[in-house]
């Protein structure tokens, strides 16, 4: 503000009425937000005689531009607006701070046409502070009069301003909320979209890759069966045949068998991931279901020179709740790895016991391989997870535990696997009683 400005900023000694200064701080006490400046802006007004009064707050620094937040005219609360500062008494205020101009105010400002629309001579105005010491906004009060004739009334606006500024900060802030809630909302709401969309791809993909293995299964055994049923045939007349093409039919034979053994872990994946796997949950006796799959295995375990052990706590008669035959395919898995796995001359060690305080059986299958590493234990039930199987010529296509884990979950039951690396590994499987 130039120093002429300056020296008008304290008016002439006139009082403002008490009761008006009371009026002011009554109607304001209890109020909030934009009933607040509402309130304000009409005591405002009354309190010093003023014709106009307004709120505003600061929306852009460059240029400089408000919008107000109340605004009082001739008796009755107007419409918001914006404006520009530029050429305006305002503009003081943002730039100088407590600005007061008497009279002449439209020949001290010809650019703002307003002021002649308006028919006001007279300005008084104060900035906004935060409690950060920024300029948020203004009020202001315009008269035909002079609109502060007292020595007090830049003591009170000051006063008032420091309450509207309060309250205009906690406004702006609890704007700020509500969009930054509202910005954190659609954030949310498009990545849930966006994963919704993901999965649905996921799994449109999966079922494809689903049918894919199942056609392509049924559509191998097809001619594999062809190749194992002329190699039974010709090993039918072995006798007439020169030893060495014995051995390269035995081999097709090996091949064939193994390869259909491959076409079925695929073939059981993909009937369970479509939902076409059903299990017959019946009571089945644990001790004679261990002793089948190790009978399966036990040629397989001396071919790799380990050796099955087995113990049992419970007695012969437990049952359990299961399927049968896909417990066996289940346990079959697990000690097959168990053997492959395993070092020469090692063991394979099966306990089967009861949960302490539950009516839980619990199965469990150790070997002293070399162990898995804790950050892989969660991979080895993931389809086609074979972990370092290639490097050690390990046949397989790396999915029978995830088979397994998919047919324990059908059966009602758990599994999982304790290890270390260099310390070997222990699968577990447990059921309800029955």
């Amino acid at each position: 503000m130039s120093k002429a400005n300056q020296n008008n900023l304290r008016p002439p000694e006139k009082a403002l009425e008490n009761s008006s200064l009371r009026n002011l701080v009554a109607g304001t006490a209890s109020l909030v937000g934009e009933a607040f400046f509402a309130g304000f802006i009409e005591n405002l007004a009354q309190a010093f005689g003023a014709q106009f009064a307004l709120a505003s707050e600061l929306i852009s620094k460059e240029p400089m531009r408000v919008r107000t937040v109340a605004f009082w005219q001739n008796g009755i609360l107007g419409q918001n607006f914006e404006y520009n500062l530029q050429s305006t008494p305002c503009d003081c205020v943002y730039g100088k701070g407590l600005s007061y101009f008497p009279e002449n105010l439209q020949a001290l400002f010809p650019d703002d046409k307003d002021l002649v629309t308006m028919g006001v001579n007279s300005y008084f105005g104060i900035p906004l502070i935060s409690s950060y010491e920024e300029v948020i906004g203004h009020i202001c009060i315009l008269g035909v009069d002079p609109v502060a004739d007292s020595p007090f009334a830049e003591e009170y606006l000051r006063i008032f301003a420091a309450r509207a500024a309060a309250e205009l900060q906690r406004l702006k802030t609890e704007r700020d909320l509500v969009k930054h809630k509202d910005h954190l909302q659609d954030l949310v709401t498009k990545q849930t979209l966006h994963l919704q969309s993901a999965l649905h791809e996921a799994e449109v993909a999966n079922h494809a890759k689903t049918e894919f293995l199942t056609r392509m299964s049924h559509e191998l055994r097809t001619p594999l069966n062809a190749i194992l049923g002329y190699t039974e045939l010709v090993t039918e007349d072995a006798h007439e045949l020169l030893p060495q093409n014995r051995q390269l039919i035995d081999k097709i034979r090996m091949a064939g068998v193994h390869l259909n053994y491959l076409i079925d872990e695929l073939l059981d994946i993909s009937q369970i991931e479509l939902g076409k796997v059903r299990v017959d949950l019946r009571q089945c006796h644990v001790n004679s279901i261990i002793r089948d799959c190790i009978a399966l295995v036990i040629e397989r375990a001396k071919k790799h020179n380990v050796s099955i052990q087995y113990n049992s706590d419970i007695n012969n008669f437990t049952h359990i709740m299961a399927d049968s035959a896909r417990l066996k395919q289940v346990l079959i898995n697990i000690l097959v790895n168990g053997i492959v796995y395993n070092s020469p001359g090692g063991i394979v060690d099966i306990t089967v016991n009861r949960v302490p305080q539950t009516d839980t059986v619990r199965i469990t299958v150790t070997d002293n391989g070399p162990g898995i590493a804790r950050e892989n234990l969660d991979k080895i039930f993931e389809q086609f997870e074979r972990l370092d199987a290639p490097t050690k010529c390990i046949d397989g296509a790396g999915v029978g535990l995830a088979i397994a884990k998919q047919l324990m979950g059908l059966m009602g039951g758990t599994i999982g696997v304790e290890s270390e690396k260099g310390k070997g590994s222990t699968f577990w499987l447990e059921f309800a009683s029955a």
